[in-house]
């Protein structure tokens, strides 16, 4: 960056607008003070002197519009209120919409031959222009006046509202079509598929045994493979963690300006809980910047929210009603107005541990560039409440204490959960965010980024979040996840050779094997009983064909090993959880097959769902349970 100094003095010429609380007029003639890109050094302590200031807004010390017209007044420039005088829209473009939020600096008006922003900080807006044009500055030095934070972010909605919303809709549908699951199945898709049916039933008609020993055979070539990798992850949960964390812990003033995004839609009864964990968070409150993503139309979240304290930090996004009315959808609209350098998400229920966004913040800066996300780990804070948040506990053990490792350690791509994701902003970005047709958003993601070339590790640091308690609230959340993952598979198949080519042959293999695998689980053990069943009675008693035997045999290796893997792999995590031994433990592990029954029924509903409704978004009801910790 060029070195910066002088002494502030930079003058502009007459600037047309009334200062907002002062009644005089900058008429033609007069001369007011506008910090110019050469000067900030010589404001009063420089930009280290409106840190106070800054803590001070963050701490609800000072308003938001208070702690601006000290900033002003130190800097000798006038504060504007840019909603009274809006910005000259010939000076906007909307290629650079995050790069006014980011730096909290637009512009606003010319003055001759040059451009007065609108800024929070001008020192700090003085610094990016200089290092973003070079040499330009010497030329036609900008000026400045200071606003609010609200005010560039009112601005900005005025005027890229529509732009926005259509970006966090269409954007990855219109510029990777491929990775996009608004279209269900690809032409060449829908023709192998009529082709396969076809085949399924000529083949059925002619010779059903034949059929069905094919169909087995195919089931084990699909399922086998996942077997063995939740196998190799069992193998690998007994050695030593492996979840990313840093060496060196940073000070609040090296810490970046993280953005928390937190979807809300019909969440009235939990944003109090959500809004009063965020203040416990151990990161400076003037580098946070929460965007509480809520429906426009959403009446009960938007009541609760008037009824709680809102800190400075926290912004809610009015995201304009519209199908599909997805939580990807809302996320995108959220991240245009993201402040920060780094980007978490977070569900409405969720508790992350207090140090979380410090630890993310300290990993993202000690790990390689292209690691673009850390997944904390997910448990449950009332998991204790009844055998089915006891069996959704186990799960949820397996998979960030078990498969998510697993994964990790053969460096293979991670599905990611949906909350408590840590993303570096430009990574997101570069990748086309969130897919707001693709009801397992988060799970595409992660290979969305391994497609891209990047990673994601797991990080040193938990969530806790609430475990759904009723049989019908489960199966809503659990069809929309298989349906998710239905989604992403065929998103994922739709370019094999090409997805081969950028994933690369082991990583796509694990791709499939994992997603195929994941959605298999909901069907394989009714489905293999049912062909054990099959092999049973078509062997009895002259028929029995020795050539099915092996099969037969096949058949019970991979149910039963799948079925032990499943069983020790519950038992360690419950272990884990808390849950002891003994009785209590014995019975959650006999009644695992019940729980995989639910799946079933689950797995139904998301074939059928996916058929009819492909973007529906089943709700998760939160804030039933009164347990906070276990």
């Amino acid at each position: 960056m060029r070195a910066l100094g002088g002494a502030i003095g930079v003058v502009a010429e007459t600037l047309n607008f009334r200062q907002h609380g002062n009644p005089e007029r900058v008429l033609p003639g007069r001369r007011a003070n506008v910090i110019g890109a050469r000067s900030p050094a010589s404001a009063p302590n420089g930009s280290d002197g409106f840190a106070n200031i800054e803590a001070m807004i963050a701490d609800g010390a000072l308003s938001e519009e208070d702690g601006r017209r000290r900033i002003a007044e130190q800097c000798g420039a006038p504060f504007v209120d840019i909603t009274a005088y809006p910005p000259d829209r010939d000076l906007l473009h909307r290629k650079n919409i995050s790069d006014y939020m980011r730096h909290r600096l637009m512009p606003w008006r010319r003055d001759g031959d040059r451009t007065v922003y609108a800024t929070c900080d001008p020192v700090k807006g003085a610094a990016y222009l200089a290092d973003q044009h070079p040499g330009v500055i010497d030329i036609t030095p900008p000026a400045f006046v200071v606003t609010t934070r609200n005010d560039i972010r009112a601005a900005v909605s005025a005027a890229f509202g529509d732009y926005i919303l259509t970006e966090a809709t269409e954007a990855l549908a219109r510029d990777k079509p491929s990775f996009s699951a608004k279209r269900r199945l690809a032409g060449h898709q829908k023709a192998y598929a009529i082709i396969a049916a076809v085949a399924l039933c000529l083949s059925v008609l002619l010779s059903p045994l034949s059929a069905g020993l094919a169909m087995n055979i195919l089931l084990l070539c699909l399922f086998a493979p996942f077997v063995g990798f939740r196998l190799f992850a069992l193998w690998r949960a007994y050695a030593p963690p492996i979840a990313l964390s840093a060496k060196r812990r940073l000070n609040d003033e090296e810490l970046p300006v993280y953005t928390i995004i937190a979807p809300l839609y019909k969440e009235g009864p939990v944003v109090r809980q959500l809004l009063d964990h965020f203040r416990t968070l151990n990161y400076p409150p003037e580098k946070i910047d929460i965007k509480l993503a809520v429906e426009a139309d959403d009446a009960e979240t938007l009541d609760a929210l008037n009824t709680v304290d809102i800190a400075p930090n926290v912004h809610i996004v009015r995201v304009p009603p519209g199908f599909p009315r997805t939580k990807p959808k809302a996320c995108n609209y959220a991240l245009a107005f993201a402040e920060g350098d780094l980007v978490a998400l977070y569900d409405a229920e969720d508790l992350p541990h207090p140090d979380q966004l410090r630890r993310a913040a300290e990993a993202l800066t000690e790990a390689p560039p292209d690691i673009a996300c850390l997944q904390a780990r997910l448990c449950f804070y009332n998991q204790k409440q009844n055998w089915l948040t006891r069996q959704f506990a186990m799960e949820y053990g397996v998979h960030f204490g078990i498969l998510a490792p697993g994964l990790q350690a053969a460096d293979w791509p991670i599905p990611l959960g949906g909350t408590s994701n840590h993303f570096r902003t430009d990574a997101l970005r570069r990748v086309g965010a969130w897919d707001a047709y693709n009801v397992t958003e988060d799970a595409d993601l992660g290979y969305r980024f391994a497609a891209a070339g990047y990673r994601c590790r797991m990080l040193a640091s938990f969530t806790r979040e609430e475990a759904t308690s009723t049989v019908q609230t489960w199966t809503a959340q659990r069809s929309r996840w298989i349906k998710g993952y239905l989604q992403t598979l065929m998103v994922h198949l739709r370019r094999p050779a090409k997805r081969l080519k950028l994933i690369g042959a082991r990583r796509y293999a694990a791709l499939l094997v994992f997603l195929g695998g994941s959605i298999l689980t909901a069907f394989a053990y009714p489905v293999f009983t049912a062909l054990f069943l099959g092999h049973l009675i078509l062997s009895w008693p002259s028929s029995f064909n020795a050539a099915m035997t092996p099969l037969l045999f096949l058949n019970i290796a991979v149910l039963a090993t799948g079925g032990a893997v499943a069983m020790i792999s519950s038992a360690l995590a419950a272990r884990r959880a808390g849950f002891g031994s003994g009785a209590r433990l014995a019975w959650l592990l006999i009644t695992l097959p019940v729980y995989r029954m639910l799946m079933t029924a689950a797995g139904v509903l998301a074939i059928v769902d996916l058929i009819r409704q492909p973007a529906h978004w089943r709700k998760t009801e939160h804030g039933r349970s009164n347990q906070k910790t276990d």
